[in-house]
């Protein structure tokens, strides 16, 4: 007698859990076009047609009528399960995923069960030995179940299965932020699972009985619970997810993942660029290296940026090519470790130091310059002054005053070349196309003027815009260069040219001087200077930094007869 009382409730309980479900999408459509919400609203239609289609189905006895509802019904659950998951997919960040190729074969289940329901000769792959076989009054019916409606049920239970392991996943991983929506939500998909898999293996006193309908009816309560009053559309996992990639991969500092034997596992972006011209350059080098379309997923970090092979030390300094030149990074290394505190791999951060590297080199060089310089003039200086005070009348004071003057000059010029060279350097380089030979022409006006006694000889064989860089450095570099030749020869002669070669400009500056002195040459190789080793002046130091600044290369070839300078500037 119980079932009796039982069944006409099971068709009033799935038509009122329908109707309920009809409530939801109308309260829930004013969240429509937020992360999650489109799909939320599918995959309440496809229950409100389940349970209603099933519902109303338990009172029609008419046989071709009660197929119609069973073919509905079947259009209703094949796609709850694959919407939940879509749902799923999107609520937690994850919406890439439903617009791959992976989410292709999911979405093909309930298509094809759809079209299988309403297509007559096609649906007994879906079911056969159709019959009415009342129960305790209800129309309920019995039917053999066809190979498709086996995976039907069985994509519903998994898709939604992993739906819910992913909002699960969201409430460890995000917190009290979310857990009392996702938890709710996740618990929902329980109670009608439970009834599909009685229904499917036909278990129970009553096999014919489909009870996941009613049970539905827990699946909109709990969706009311996380749904209702609450914000879950306006603060959800889809927020925080997109910042924690995009925190990471939007970066401007290249960041790299590798694993327990320092493999490259992950890259941001930044880090992409960076190590795609390292690889190029070690396979221009004969290294064998081949170039990743976009990453260097696999490779051993230590190899490429030419470190300890086994391993890589917070706080080390590598030197790669990035952006034209070389670039100083210091590594910043932080250990992964899963959740039972085992390190699994370690963070690598390339803090890109090599302004700061420059600057503190140019500060230092600059104090020792100026203060060498300084001390030495105004000795000299000092020196003439107090002897035209002791002897105003002298012959020679004309001769002692020039010397001052001279030396007031050259501390003024030095003064002005560091000032300039500073504003140059530290300035936005503003790169454009350069007229070598109108660049060339100028420079030897210029400075044919400046020194009368000198000589400054040009020739330009390549192609007058084939160099693209910042004119007002590029002006600084070479005339400091050109004028070291015109200060020091007895008639000096300088010669100025620059010609292509397989790798981009060659600018040659030659001169008939009595060559740079190893004591000039030596600091200018170190980097740095000494008590012991330092330069007379800083327009050598101002042509190297300049020509590196550039993205270009120095090399200073000396003797007895003359001085050789070749700034190299690759091109393309």
């Amino acid at each position: 007698m119980a079932w009796i009382d039982t069944v006409p409730w099971l068709g009033i309980g799935s038509v009122g859990t329908g109707i309920a479900t009809l409530v939801l999408i109308g309260y829930l459509y004013r969240h429509h076009g937020k992360p999650g919400a489109n799909w939320l609203l599918l995959v309440l239609v496809g229950q409100a047609t389940f349970c209603l289609s099933y519902g109303v189905s338990l009172w029609v006895f008419e046989s071709t009528l009660r197929i119609a509802f069973e073919r509905v019904t079947w259009i209703g659950i094949a796609w709850t399960g694959p919407l939940f998951l879509a749902f799923a997919l999107e609520y937690t960040g994850r919406g890439n995923l439903i617009r791959s190729p992976l989410f292709a074969p999911v979405a093909a289940v309930p298509l094809v069960t759809s079209v299988l329901a309403v297509v007559a000769p096609l649906d007994s792959l879906l079911w056969s030995d159709f019959r009415i076989v009342p129960t305790f009054g209800a129309a309920t019916v019995d039917y053999t179940f066809g190979p498709v409606a086996y995976l039907s049920i069985l994509t519903v239970l998994i898709t939604a299965g992993i739906g819910g392991l992913l909002l699960l996943e969201t409430i460890l991983s995000y917190g009290p932020l979310y857990r009392r929506e996702a938890a709710a939500v996740a618990l929902s998909t329980v109670p009608p699972a439970i009834g599909l898999i009685v229904w499917l293996f036909e278990l129970g006193p009553v096999p014919q009985v489909n009870f996941a309908p009613v049970l539905f009816s827990i699946h909109v309560l709990l969706d009311g619970y996380a749904f209702v009053g609450t914000d879950i559309f306006e603060s959800n996992p889809t927020t925080r997810r997109a910042a924690e990639q995009t925190a990471i991969a939007d970066l401007d500092l290249p960041i790299v993942i590798v694993d327990t034997d320092y493999r490259i596992v992950d890259v941001n972006r930044a880090a992409d660029g960076l190590f795609d011209a390292t690889v190029e350059s070690n396979a221009d080098a004969g290294t064998g290296a081949e170039m990743s379309e976009s990453t260097v997923l696999g490779r051993a970090l230590p190899t490429l940026i030419g470190g300890d092979p086994e391993t890589c030390t917070d706080g080390e300094i590598v030197t790669l090519p990035f952006d034209g030149r070389q670039h100083e990074f210091m590594l910043g290394c932080s250990s992964l470790t899963d959740s039972r505190g085992t390190q699994v791999g370690t963070t690598v951060v390339f803090q890109d130091i090599t302004r700061e590297r420059q600057r503190k080199q140019r500060l230092e060089v600059l104090n020792r310059v100026l203060r060498h310089n300084l001390r030495n003039e105004m000795t000299v200086i000092q020196g003439y002054a107090q002897i035209i005070s002791k002897e105003p009348t002298d012959s020679a004071v004309p001769e002692w005053a020039t010397i001052i003057d001279d030396g007031s000059q050259r501390l003024i010029e030095t003064s002005k070349k560091a000032r300039a060279f500073e504003q140059a350097i530290e300035s936005d380089l503003s790169p454009e196309e350069i007229d070598l030979a109108a660049f060339c022409a100028d420079l030897k006006s210029q400075l044919e003027a400046e020194f009368p006694d000198g000589t400054v000889e040009t020739a330009v064989d390549c192609d007058e815009d084939g160099l693209r860089v910042d004119p007002t450095l590029l002006t600084q570099v070479v005339r400091n260069l050109l004028e070291n030749g015109l200060e020091h020869g007895n008639s000096p002669q300088t010669k100025l040219t620059v010609e292509s070669t397989a790798d981009g400009i060659e600018i040659t500056v030659e001169d008939d001087g009595p060559g740079i002195p190893k004591s000039e040459l030596a600091p200018l190789r170190e980097g740095t200077e000494s008590a012991l080793e330092h330069g007379s002046g800083i327009g050598l130091w101002i042509a190297q930094w300049g020509t590196r600044h550039l993205g270009g290369d120095l090399e200073f070839r000396a003797d007895p007869a003359g001085t050789t300078v070749v700034l190299s500037f690759p091109t393309g």
